[in-house]
């Protein structure tokens, strides 16, 4: 490489020590917009584990087909899921697990405009994009039923402006952020109630206006874990969905997303 008075040598790989590129049989194949790709992987992406004793939860689980996809993504302790319909042969159907170095590449390189062609093969998966070809090897095993530990039936429900909840807890979060210590959710009525508290530091005590009438519920989170969804979230309202102070709460909004979150034992 030269400029003016300037050179420099580097030494390269033939390109016969790199693997071929394949994307193995391709027994599906379909396309969808990218932005739709990139903003679904962004609404899950967080929730997927790097405990590597369990590799199968290492990356996104993809399910396609009755013209829909849905994205998975858990680590055992929250679970995030969003669905998207769309134009698919009638008789595709698969599900795939997509390690999350795969995603997170794609998420750099998926535009606003355009399509992108998914193929799944093998063992395999290819997205192609413009003149884009990232090919990926899948996570081999069986992803667990993640319908089990969503609640069925949620009997309260609180309506709370996302953004504003957002900045509140960064506020909190700001405070407590030595690793483990958690924040805690009291639902009142039309109000709640975030509370941290840290030895040697101080504590945090806020208010935040919500439509809500049911019973009081104490609930204590990790506030990274609330936070995750609340930014890949454009919708100006979220729901949060509760059972008592024990049970999984579940946030939702206007499109068809869910994030599943265990709550933490107050001592």
């Amino acid at each position: 490489i030269q400029s003016g008075s300037s050179n420099y040598k580097m030494y390269g790989i033939s390109s016969e020590e790199f693997p071929p590129v394949s994307d193995g049989d391709a027994e599906t194949a379909f396309t969808i917009a990218q932005v739709t790709l990139r903003e679904m992987f962004k609404k899950t992406v967080y929730a997927v584990s790097n405990d590597e004793s369990r590799q199968i939860l290492n990356g996104i689980l993809i399910s396609v087909g009755e013209q829909k996809m849905v994205m998975v993504a858990t680590d055992g302790r929250r679970l995030a899921l969003v669905e998207q319909e769309i134009e698919i042969p009638g008789d595709v159907s698969a599900d795939v697990v997509i390690p999350t170095k795969t995603v997170n590449e794609l998420v750099k390189v998926l535009q606003d405009d355009g399509s992108v062609k998914i193929k799944m093969g093998e063992g395999m998966v290819s997205f192609e994009l413009d003149n884009i070809l990232i090919v990926s090897k899948l996570i081999k095993g069986s992803y667990p039923n993640y319908r089990q530990v969503i609640p069925e039936q949620c009997e309260e429900k609180a309506t709370v402006d996302r953004e504003n909840f957002l900045a509140t807890l960064k506020r909190v979060a700001y405070l407590a952020k030595e690793k483990g210590v958690p924040v805690r959710l009291t639902f009142e009525q039309n109000q709640m109630r975030i509370f941290a508290s840290i030895p040697d530091v101080g504590e945090a005590n806020e208010t935040v206006p919500i439509k809500y009438t049911g019973k009081q519920i104490v609930l204590a989170f990790n506030p990274d874990f609330l936070m995750d969804p609340l930014r890949s979230l454009s919708s100006d309202e979220i729901y949060i969905e509760m059972v008592d102070d024990l049970s999984p709460a579940v946030i939702k909004s206007d499109v068809p997303f869910l994030y599943v979150i265990m709550p933490l034992r107050l001592s």
